[in-house]
């Protein structure tokens, strides 16, 4: 029992090391001046709170499942609330830092990888709409089920990522 309490300790000490490096590297970041940085590459830099950019549009869009936003390419509250959700749930973080790092780059690729969407799945298989509706049927319902959406004919044109 000694041992194991030891070993718990080690790593507890350990855990707390590299959460107090994670947030002074955040501090770091926080205090320095935010760009507009409209041209960065998804992936390229640390994204925390108050940034904007197409990159974080795209992390915005990958981390819709968990507690999704607007894609709006700001990193508010609600992508800040998305961030720590993944680094909870998926990352299984005690404490998440609610900072995009490397570490957490990598684990929103080994989500995408874990679940993969197959767009060929979701295609409309009716073989004249080019896979995703074409807007037919506006109002029309399934018989008996007038007025809900599960009965709903209407063809949706596009599928919205979000969504997925």
């Amino acid at each position: 029992m000694r041992r194991v309490s030891c070993e718990l300790r080690k790593r507890q000490v350990d855990n707390a090391d590299a959460i107090a490096r994670m947030v002074a590297v955040a501090a770091a970041f926080a205090t320095a001046p935010k760009r507009n940085c409209m041209t960065a590459a998804y992936g390229q830099r640390l994204l925390s709170k108050d940034m904007e950019g197409d990159d974080v549009t795209e992390l915005q869009i990958r981390l819709a499942g968990f507690r999704g936003t607007v894609p709006d390419g700001q990193f508010g509250a609600g992508t800040e609330l998305q961030v720590q959700k993944f680094q909870q749930d998926f990352m299984a973080m005690a404490r998440p830092t609610r900072v995009v790092d490397a570490a957490t780059y990598r684990a929103i690729d080994a989500f995408a990888a874990r679940h993969p969407i197959d767009f060929e799945q979701l295609k409309c298989r009716c073989g004249t709409c080019g896979g995703f509706g074409s807007g037919k049927f506006r109002g029309r319902f399934q018989p008996g089920g007038e007025g809900r959406e599960i009965a709903n004919l209407y063809e949706y044109s596009g599928v919205h990522r979000m969504l997925l």
